[in-house]
């Protein structure tokens, strides 16, 4: 997942892409699904299977202070919810995968700010952005390589190294070619250093992402040929956790055979549901508050005197 920001911004290249246009779109693909899934956990499976009176379960505090903060993300989420899931193997914890949304969110508002403060530097603000992003990402790659093999659990360093690692791929992208020559250079190297397990740790993390942008880009057609029926990544990720929770919660002692079986169908119906009644149509919306966005703000940013270089 930590790598997934990245490529979603480079995957916007042919777009006219700017960090707002990216806010926009980023939102209306995580919110709504988001919302009505959290929406399906809290009140429907929670009401059906927490241990607690259905009236003290919809009056604490705990269950709409569960569903506010997961649907607004940005600071944090809680894993949750009154008397429900007390016996299962992963105790208590209705949905364990949001916690990756909260520093992808994050990571979005960092960059955004970022282009907004690039931006009253007015012709220059391409070569402000660029070089912003290159330092922050040198910055928390440096602090990452050389912390992240003694505090291995730290995840904030890892994952802006991560996410402005792939935007500096988008903004270097004329400048970097995707070449199989390299691609097995870098396979090689990896494989080389697995003789020592810190040079291991350095190189997978410095080299991972190009290899990843060349199996999507050069190898990418088979590997994305099922999002011609439908993009269901998304839905299968907030849906599957709370769906093996249910189901572990429901059939006591679930073999893991049948809980992967019983646990896939349902998590991808769900997901096909998400995406073709709300996700697909929320994207279509695409543009829609942008254009009154950067409106306002190339307004905002005429009142304000910029000195531009002779």
């Amino acid at each position: 997942m930590d790598l997934c920001p990245p490529v979603t911004i480079l995957h916007r290249q042919k777009s006219t892409y700017t960090p707002v246009r990216n806010s926009e779109a980023t939102s209306l693909r995580i919110f709504p699904a988001l919302i009505v899934m959290l929406v399906i956990t809290t009140f429907l499976l929670g009401s059906w299977l927490t241990t607690c009176s259905l009236r003290s379960y919809l009056l604490a505090h705990a269950t709409w202070g569960y569903f506010l903060k997961n649907s607004i993300l940005i600071f944090g989420v809680h894993f949750r919810l009154p008397g429900l899931f007390k016996s299962t193997p992963w105790r208590g914890t209705v949905n364990g995968s949001l916690w990756t949304l909260t520093p992808e969110v994050r990571m979005y508002t960092l960059l955004l700010l970022v282009w907004l403060c690039a931006s009253f530097a007015g012709l220059r603000r391409t070569k402000i952005l660029r070089f912003a992003v290159i330092i922050i990402t040198i910055i928390s790659g440096a602090w990452y390589l050389f912390h992240g093999r003694f505090e291995p659990h730290e995840n904030n360093p890892r994952l802006i190294f991560m996410f402005f690692t792939g935007s500096s791929f988008y903004l270097l992208r004329e400048r970097i070619a995707i070449e199989r020559s390299v691609l097995l250079l870098f396979i090689s190297a990896i494989v080389i250093s697995l003789i020592q397990r810190s040079a291991f740790f350095v190189v997978l993390n410095l080299l991972l992402p190009y290899i990843l942008f060349c199996a999507a880009y050069d190898f990418g057609g088979a590997i994305r040929a099922f999002n011609r029926i439908g993009d269901y990544s998304y839905g299968i990720y907030i849906y599957a956790f709370p769906v093996q929770q249910a189901l572990a919660s429901i059939i006591h002692g679930i073999s893991i055979a049948l809980m992967f079986g019983l646990s896939a169908i349902i998590t991808v119906i769900l997901a096909v549901l998400s995406w073709h009644l709300l996700e697909k149509r929320m994207l279509r919306m695409k543009g829609k508050v942008t254009e009154r966005t950067e409106f306002w703000l190339k307004i905002a940013l005429q009142k304000i005197p910029i000195k531009t270089p002779t």
